[in-house]
């Protein structure tokens, strides 16, 4: 097949990691695999693979620079299957396959709600698509309940993580934040934004930190939430608990130092801290939203805590605190779930034969 992924991310994160490893993946596999991007943080991260990576203005959903340059490209290379990754991308790498004689899959990441009498979701969603691939059963339930998406087009493919090319050195977390030696150490990855919880966690931190003095919080990534969730910590007297270790582009051994890894989500698909934690050996800890309870089996591979529950989620904490063998057990529980259901083999199976299944006839080209 001949295919390309599209990509219009600003900034680094799940969506753009998964776009990464599923085009090495079909790469691999004798594809030949095109990579259009915004910004070039791509490039070194497919280098040294057969994907071919260009860069294109991709402005905004109507950018007509951009999509006279994908006509081009999908009829020049002869594309059979462009993969829009992003909202702006759907309508633009859509319109451009459709009108190319490409097929479309579209990914899709988080529960999203669309609107039924909104004619930029009906066509991004219900038109454009052959294929809608998401990584969370509860976000096929959330899209099928649109009355003009078929059913038969959204796709379940759950998100994995490549292979360890070696062990992965533990960061010293207590002594580069000078954290006490004995010091709990909970850690959450992700932009600092209201959806992904960590106002939860902090409000956690402050209940646990009264009867556990010795906890610690390190949260790594950046985004506009951070003014408020100092603001928070401080109103809390945590601040002293409380580290933000900025954004990183390598967090496993940051992860891989931690006693547990939190995924405090209120909305969300499957995150894909949860299965690096599981890479690494760190226990997880999540809140009960879409993917996460779709992977997690309370108390065997993880934690489940409900969304918006500081209580139930310092509860959790201070249970794991007290129970440093149960923290063991389910962290090699979740490396067995992540190495017999997520792997870059199976999720290039479920690509390849959902992809495989859209390919244009011949006959159909423009």
């Amino acid at each position: 097949m001949n295919l390309t992924f599209i990509c219009s991310a600003r900034t680094w994160g799940g969506n753009e990691k998964w776009s990464v490893m599923a085009a090495r993946a079909l790469a691999s596999r004798g594809h030949t695999v095109h990579f259009i991007a915004r910004r070039a943080f791509f490039e070194p991260r497919l280098a040294g693979t057969p994907v071919r990576f260009h860069r294109m203005p991709l402005v905004h959903e109507l950018d007509p620079v951009t999509f006279a340059r994908l006509v081009w490209h999908i009829k020049k290379e002869q594309i059979d299957v462009v993969l829009p990754t992003k909202v702006k991308d759907y309508w633009l790498g859509g319109m451009a396959a459709r009108l190319a004689g490409a097929s479309v899959a579209i990914r899709l990441g988080i529960v999203r709600r669309l609107r039924p009498l909104f004619p930029k979701d009906w066509l991004s969603y219900g038109v454009l698509p052959h294929r809608i691939i998401v990584n969370a059963q509860a976000i096929k339930t959330e899209l099928a309940n649109t009355p003009w998406i078929r059913p038969d087009r959204i796709v379940v493919i759950y998100n994995c993580v490549e292979p360890l090319a070696a062990a992965v050195p533990k960061a010293g977390l207590r002594a580069q934040y000078a954290m006490p030696s004995q010091a709990f150490v909970a850690i959450a990855v992700g932009r600092l934004t209201p959806r992904k919880g960590f106002d939860l966690l902090v409000r956690a931190l402050s209940k646990v930190s009264a009867t556990h003095p010795q906890s610690r919080l390190v949260l790594v990534g950046d985004g506009h939430q951070r003014a408020a969730l100092t603001h928070l910590a401080q109103k809390l007297d945590v601040s002293d608990k409380l580290v933000f270790a900025g954004a990183c582009s390598q967090p496993l051994p940051l992860i891989a130092d931690a006693d547990v890894l939190v995924a405090p989500s209120r909305q969300e698909g499957l995150p894909n801290t949860i299965l690096e934690a599981w890479q690494v050996g760190t226990p997880v800890v999540a809140t009960n939203v879409a993917g996460a309870a779709e992977v997690i089996r309370h108390g065997e591979n993880g934690y489940l805590v409900p969304p918006d529950d500081a209580q139930a989620l310092a509860d959790c904490l201070a249970g794991l605190i007290e129970q440093p063998e149960q923290r063991q057990h389910v962290a090699s529980e979740g490396t067995r779930t992540l190495q017999q259901r997520h792997t870059p083999s199976r999720m290039a199976d479920d690509l390849e034969r959902t992809l495989q299944e859209i390919v244009p006839d011949a006959s159909n080209r423009v």
